[in-house]
């Protein structure tokens, strides 16, 4: 891996030339520390199955789970959870297409358990990364040609430390 500092970011980025993936940590705040949520977490995910399992999409959801692990996107807690660890909780997002109803796992970092922090909090805020949605359009209206691509790909491969 190689690192580089990008003139402007406040975190060190990562290139794993074998893998061809980014690796970026969090930029956290100093003093917020994340609470041990496993049971918190734990207790979702129980729910979710148990909802998954009654509408018959558990199959479906779990398949999509077992993805983001293989790719990397997610992992297994380990048995005897560590103590002192944060779990993002996740759920279901379903999308009807035409032929199929296609599933996306969602993870919820401003899950947060009482008197606690959740991670979405305890991250830096950064500047907004959303175009202009009016500049946009001009540029799109002006230029004689335009190329339209899709980022899922892209946005993959960067993992977070």
């Amino acid at each position: 891996m190689t690192a580089e500092q990008f003139p402007g970011t406040p975190v060190e980025i990562l290139y794993d030339e074998g893998h061809a993936v980014y690796s970026v940590g969090l930029p956290k705040k100093a003093a917020d520390k994340l609470a041990d949520n496993f049971c918190n977490a734990w207790a979702q995910v129980m729910a979710l199955r148990i909802k998954l399992k009654a509408t018959g999409q558990y199959n479906a959801y779990d398949k999509v789970i077992k993805k983001y692990i293989t790719k990397g996107y997610a992992e297994v807690a380990p048995k005897g959870y560590p103590i002192g660890s944060y779990a993002i909780p996740h759920h279901a997002v379903w999308k009807k297409e035409e032929t199929k109803t296609k599933c996306r796992v969602v993870f919820n970092a401003s899950s947060t358990m009482l008197g606690q922090l959740s991670l979405n909090q305890c991250l830096k805020k950064g500047e907004p990364i959303n175009a202009d949605i009016w500049a946009v359009m001009m540029r799109f209206r002006l230029a004689p040609i335009v190329l339209v691509t899709d980022r899922v790909k892209a946005l993959s491969q960067i993992q977070i430390k």
